[in-house]
C-alpha cells in the first residue's frame, strides 16, 4: 500500500490518500476524509486505465461537496423525516440538513484514523486498510457514542470488499453505506434483483407502502436499463429497491451474502461489468447526478419511523456489521 498527502482542510488538518493495487492491475484510492473511495482504476489492454467512480481533485472540493462523492455515510444513510423519531419512549431530535429532514449525517466529513489491515487477518492474495473513528454522544443529535471501523480489502479476484462495524455505548439507530457514483462507460445499464420498491413522497421520504416494480413498468430494473434514458416521472431514479432474498431479512441474524449479484452495472461499449452483492436488505439507486449512478446498499430509509420496516436499532454494546462486495469483470478487449 502506498500513501501520500492529498491536501489540508480549511482548518489546517492533513488529509491523506491511500492506494491499493492487486496483481491484475486494479487500483483503488481512498482518503481518510470520510473514508472516501476517490478512484477505482481498471486497466485496459493498451496499459492505460479507466476510472469508474467520480472523484474530486482537492480537499476544498470535498469540504464543499453536498453529494457525498465516494463517501462512507452515517450515522444514518438516507433520510429521516422531520429529523426526528421515537427511541423507546424518548423522542430523538436530529440536526436537519435536507430541508426539515435529516440526510446521511456528518461522518462523510470526518477524518478517520487509518492503518494497514494486519497481514494475519488477510488472505495472501489481498491487501487492505482499516479506518476508525469515535462518534461522540449527541453527534447530529443521535444518542450514544459509537466506535466505528471501516475496512476496505482488494483481492486478486478483482473484488473490493467494504466492511463496516459499529459499537454504540447506548441504544441508538444506524444505517451505513458507501455513496460512490459509478460511471463505467457510455450506455451504462443498471440491473437490480428486486421485485419491489418503497413508494416515496415528493421529499423522497417513504410513505410506508411497498410497490411492485411493475407499477409503473419504468421502475423494473430486473433485466437492466440505461437509467439515464429510462426514468420515472420525477426525472431520475432516487428510489429504494427491496432486494430479493430467499428468507425474510433479520438484522439480528449472522451476515448473509447472496451467491448471485444484487446489482449489476454494465458498459457494453467498453466491456466492463461491476457486480455488487450485499448483506443489506435494500439498495438506493440515484441517477440524478451527471457524475454517474449512485448505488447505496443499506437498510430502509426512515426506518426508525416505520415499525413494519426491518429494525435499525442497535443496542448498547451490540456490534453492528454490514458488508458489500464489488467485483469487476472485464472483456478481453476493454475499450
Amino acid at each position: 500500500m502506498n500513501s501520500y498527502e492529498f491536501g489540508k482542510t480549511s482548518d489546517g488538518r492533513t488529509v491523506n490518500a491511500y492506494i491499493i493495487e492487486n496483481i491484475n492491475g486494479i487500483r483503488v484510492e481512498f482518503l481518510d476524509f470520510g473514508c472516501i473511495l476517490r478512484q477505482f482504476w481498471v486497466p485496459k489492454a493498451d496499459d492505460s486505465y479507466v476510472n469508474i467512480v467520480h472523484g474530486l481533485d482537492s480537499v476544498a472540493e470535498y469540504e464543499a461537496d453536498t453529494c457525498c462523492f465516494g463517501a462512507f455515510v452515517g450515522r444514518f444513510a438516507n433520510r429521516i423525516k422531520d429529523s426526528e423519531f421515537l427511541l423507546g419512549d424518548q423522542r430523538i431530535r436530529l440536526t436537519p440538513n435536507d430541508g426539515p429532514n435529516h440526510l446521511h449525517g456528518v461522518w462523510c466529513k470526518k477524518i478517520f484514523d487509518a492503518a494497514p489491515l494486519p497481514a494475519k487477518t488477510l488472505e495472501e492474495s489481498s491487501k487492505g486498510i482499516v479506518f476508525t473513528y469515535h462518534s461522540p454522544d449527541g453527534e447530529d443529535g443521535f444518542p450514544g457514542g459509537v466506535d466505528v471501523k471501516v475496512t476496505y480489502v482488494l483481492d486478486d479476484e478483482n473484488v473490493l470488499h467494504m466492511d463496516y462495524e459499529a459499537v454504540p455505548d447506548q441504544d441508538t439507530v444506524m444505517n451505513l453505506t458507501n455513496h460512490s457514483y459509478f460511471h463505467l462507460g457510455a450506455g451504462q445499464t443498471v440491473q437490480v434483483n428486486a421485485d419491489r420498491y418503497l413508494e416515496t413522497d415528493s421529499a423522497v421520504i417513504p410513505t410506508g407502502r411497498i410497490l411492485s416494480v411493475e407499477d409503473p413498468e419504468v421502475m423494473d430494473l430486473r433485466e437492466g436499463k440505461d437509467v439515464e434514458l429510462s426514468c420515472p416521472d420525477s426525472g431520475c431514479f432516487d428510489h429504494c429497491f427491496i432486494l430479493n432474498r430467499d428468507t425474510e431479512f433479520d438484522p439480528q441474524a449472522p451476515l448473509r451474502i447472496p451467491e448471485q449479484p444484487d446489482v449489476v452495472l454494465h458498459a457494453p461499449g467498453r466491456g466492463i461489468t461491476l457486480e455488487i452483492r450485499t448483506s443489506e436488505p435494500s439498495v438506493q439507486i440515484y441517477s440524478g447526478n451527471s457524475a454517474g449512478v449512485a448505488v447505496e446498499p443499506q437498510m430502509y430509509p426512515c426506518a426508525p419511523n416505520f415499525p413494519e420496516f426491518p429494525s435499525c436499532l442497535v443496542k448498547k454494546g451490540q456490534r453492528k456489521r454490514c458488508t458489500s462486495l464489488y467485483r469487476i469483470r472485464v472483456s478481453d478487449e476493454i475499450r
